[in-house]
This record gives structure tokens, C-alpha cells and sequence, in this order.
């Protein structure tokens, strides 16, 4: 009787506890499975619109929407959300969080970027593809910050990714840009040490001209600009028409005193290139150069549109200064280690509450046992004298 009171008891705990699980899964599943779709649609055809080259938020479909999808998937991005959705697994979190960081970075918010590239680095995500790329990003904003030793830190972090999702290509791109952070902090021995492993291993064309673009930049910090002129031609001869291409040009024939060449290349310059500090570096050459070969005709204009590219100039830098700061704490705040305190605590407090229990439960088992096994002897016995 013991024993039937006992089993109805664990079927009755049983089936309540089956119940709540089906009543929780229920109601997560009906407020979160619509949205988690609709955020994973939106992930998609931003993945479809970057294979075309496109951006979405900015060549098609609503910057608010993809917002909108990033905070869904960030949010939802744990268990048991997970359970509903097995993309959120592989990767979907990194993979909206790269779209997003950039088009904040395309809308001119780098601050707002990084913190976006900063979460998608603890999101826990396997998706090393995405996180190579992440870390390219961040690599930029330090770059464009003047950061060159922290840049050079999220390149090898990012070629990192690279080679351990099997993309070599990619991580020569990344090795590249490391070299070129190595030049812009004057550590010419390691740049060169770097593009020639490249050349060495590598005989992907794009990726070679990258790195005949680094050693360009290379000779220009050293002053060597009859080199810089043959890197230049190099490329040209190669069909690569770039705006780093004409700044070097003028740049380089504007030491070389050659000034109606560099006049004419810092204004094509001017005409083509978006970069900022590539449009100061024209301007320059121009007032300087209008003022030998026109005798000041144009230089106050020049100064002036000077002026304002240098106030846009120190506009973006205060921003990336800041985006920067927040990659510095993060790399430098140290662990909070709350949550493994709590769940250790918990476990204790389960521990002392559980184990007497246990210990009771099992001797009233035990005692249960043998007085069954007791009247079943006694039945027996019973049974025999019957039996005689």
C-alpha cells in the first residue's frame, strides 16, 4: 500500500512538472517565434544584398528595420530562445551585428559601431567568419583613429578568425593590413618581414596588389619617391585605378619639385577621392604648389576648403577617439565573475537542502524494504503452514 501511495506521489510531481514545461514553452514560443523570424528574413536579405556588393540599410530596405532585427536576435540570443530557432546557434547573432556595425560606420557613428562589433565579440558565437571580419572592422576604426598598434592587434585577431574557418586568402588580406599598420608606426623591418611571407606564399593577384600598395606607402615614409613613382606606374600598367594611386603621385612629384605634376594630381585627387586626410594632403600640395606656379591667384580659396576639411577632419576624430576608448576598457575591464559566484552559492544552498534529504529519503527506503521483505517472509511462512 506503502509502495502504490509512493509511485502515485512521483507521477503527480511528474506530470506538474511536464505540464509547466509545456506551459512555459508555449508562451515563449508565441511571443518570441514571430519575431525571431521576421529578424532572421531581415539577416537574410542583408546577407543577400552584401554578396551583391550592396548595403542594406542604405542601397535598399530600412536602416530601422535592421536596427529593429539587431536588438530581436541580441535579445533572444540565449536559452531557452535558442530551443526556438536553431540559427541563433550558428551564428545569426554575429552575423546582424556585422551588418549593423556597418552601417553605423556607413551613417558616420563609430562609437555607436564599435559597441556593436565589441558585443558580437562576447556573444559566444561560432560563425569565425564573421568574427574575422568584425575584428577587420574594428582594425579600421583604430586605423582611421590614428591607433596604429591597436589596430594592428584587431588585424591579427581578425586573421585569427580567418584561419581557423579555413579562409587563407582572407587572412593574406589580413597579414597585409598588418604590415601597413606596421608602416604607418615606422616599424618598416616588420612591414617588409610581413610582405614578403605574403609574397612567399601567396600569388593571388588582388592580394599582391594590396601589398605592392603597402610597400608603396613603405618608400613613401622613407622619402624614397623615385620608388614610389614606380609602384604607382606598376599598378597603373596593371589596369589599377585607385585614388591612393593620384595622391602618391602627387605627393611624390611635389618632393621631387616636379610641381606641374603634382598640381595636376592633387587636383584629380580632389575630384575623386572621399578620404579626408587624402583631400587635406591634396589641398596642401595645391596652396603650396599654386603659390610657385600661379604666384597666389588661388591660394586663399584653396586654404579655405582647406580649413573645412580639416574641421570634418577633427569632427570624425573626436568620434573614433571615443569608439576607441570603448575598445580599450573593454579589452582592459577585467571579468565580472558575479555570476559565477551566485551559481556557486546556489549549488551550496541545493546542496545542504538536498542532501539530508536524500539521506532520509534513501534510509525510508530502505526501512520501507525491509519491512516488505519482512511480511513478505512472514506471507510465506504463512502460506506453508497453511500448505501442511
Amino acid at each position: 500500500m506503502r509502495r502504490i501511495c509512493y509511485s502515485s506521489i512521483l507521477m503527480f510531481h511528474r506530470n506538474i512538472f511536464i505540464f509547466v514545461s509545456a506551459c512555459l514553452f508555449i508562451a515563449l514560443s508565441s511571443c518570441s517565434i514571430p519575431q525571431l523570424r521576421e529578424a532572421e528574413t531581415v539577416v537574410a536579405q542583408a546577407d543577400s544584398l552584401w554578396h551583391e556588393g550592396k548595403m542594406y540599410g542604405v542601397d535598399m530596405g530600412d536602416s530601422a528595420t535592421l536596427a529593429q532585427a539587431y536588438h530581436t536576435i541580441t535579445k533572444y540570443t540565449r536559452f531557452p530562445y535558442t530551443l526556438f530557432s536553431p540559427r541563433l546557434g550558428k551564428g545569426v547573432g554575429g552575423e546582424v551585428s556585422y551588418h549593423y556595425g556597418r552601417l553605423l560606420r556607413a551613417k558616420n557613428d563609430p562609437v555607436a559601431a564599435m559597441q556593436v562589433f565589441i558585443n558580437a565579440t562576447h556573444s559566444r558565437t561560432k560563425n569565425y567568419h564573421i568574427l574575422g571580419r568584425i575584428y577587420s572592422n574594428m582594425g579600421d576604426i583604430c586605423h582611421l583613429a590614428g591607433e596604429f598598434p591597436l589596430a594592428y592587434d584587431m588585424y591579427e585577431r581578425s586573421g585569427d578568425m580567418y584561419l581557423h574557418n579555413g579562409d587563407t586568402l582572407l587572412y593574406y588580406y589580413g597579414l597585409n593590413a598588418m604590415a601597413f599598420e606596421q608602416v604607418e608606426a615606422n616599424n618598416n623591418h616588420v612591414a617588409l618581414v610581413l610582405l614578403d611571407s605574403i609574397r612567399d606564399q601567396c600569388e593571388f593577384f588582388p592580394v599582391i596588389v594590396k601589398t605592392i600598395e603597402t610597400r608603396l606607402f613603405y618608400y613613401r615614409n622613407i622619402h624614397q619617391y623615385d620608388s614610389v613613382l614606380a609602384y604607382c606606374n606598376l599598378l597603373s600598367n596593371w589596369g589599377i585605378e585607385a585614388h591612393t594611386i593620384l595622391i602618391s603621385k602627387a605627393q611624390a612629384y611635389f618632393h621631387l619639385q616636379i610641381y606641374d605634376s603634382a598640381f595636376s594630381y592633387a587636383q584629380k585627387t580632389i575630384n575623386e577621392t572621399q578620404s579626408l586626410f587624402e583631400k587635406d594632403n591634396a589641398y596642401y600640395i595645391l596652396i603650396h604648389c599654386d603659390s610657385v606656379l600661379s604666384n597666389h591667384v588661388n591660394v586663399y580659396n584653396l586654404s579655405a576648403n582647406r580649413a573645412d576639411v580639416q574641421k570634418q577632419i577633427e569632427i570624425r576624430q573626436g568620434k573614433l577617439s571615443q569608439a576607441v576608448q570603448l575598445l580599450e576598457q573593454d579589452l582592459t575591464k577585467k571579468p565580472d565573475y558575479r555570476w559565477l559566484y551566485a551559481i556557486a552559492i546556489a549549488l551550496v544552498v541545493v546542496g545542504v537542502i538536498i542532501v539530508p534529504y536524500t539521506q532520509y529519503k534513501h534510509k525510508r527506503r530502505k526501512l520501507l524494504s525491509r519491512q516488505i521483505e519482512g511480511l513478505a517472509i512472514q506471507n510465506k511462512e504463512a502460506e506453508a503452514q497453511h500448505a501442511n
